[in-house]
């Protein structure tokens, strides 16, 4: 005899966590970023330059890209310039000391969802992360934009 059991389901959260690319020159800085964001996100690379974060972002696609903007190779703005041009669909942080107001407006004249100051990034990068994902745009309160 079969019998009739009734199963009440619930939409599924999303269990998957957002995969972060990481780029800086400076290891410490690295290993900060890292340790701030592995507890709510999947890191999945490290990069010390900007033809290794390109490169790494073509090949592994991470949701969200934090690098900073002075790097050997290529710096920070000229590797979102080279992925603007693969239409990459990654939302770009950068995570920077530079707090020149022409270079903050490059960076999002170049695509970025976020500009962190470094000095900020315990308190700021979460919350950075958070607004790309939401389609807005970041910038840490101590920094102003230019005339943009």
């Amino acid at each position: 005899m079969n019998e009739l059991v009734t199963v009440k389901t619930s939409p599924m959260p999303r269990t998957e966590r957002l995969r972060i690319l990481l780029a800086d020159d400076y290891s410490p800085i690295l290993d900060l970023v890292q340790h701030v964001l592995v507890p709510r996100f999947e890191i999945v690379g490290l990069v010390a330059d900007g033809e290794s974060l390109v490169d790494t972002a073509r090949r592994l696609r991470p949701d969200v890209i934090v690098a900073d903007i002075s790097m050997p190779l290529l710096s920070g703005l000229e590797a979102a310039h080279e992925l603007a041009k693969d239409s990459c669909p990654a939302k770009f942080i950068f995570l920077s000391m530079n707090d020149e107001p022409l270079v903050i407006d490059k960076a999002f004249a170049l695509g970025a969802s976020g500009y962190v100051y470094k000095s900020r990034l315990m308190t700021d990068l979460e919350l950075a992360i958070e607004t790309a994902m939401r389609g807005k745009t970041f910038l840490s309160p101590t920094l102003c934009r230019g005339n943009t």
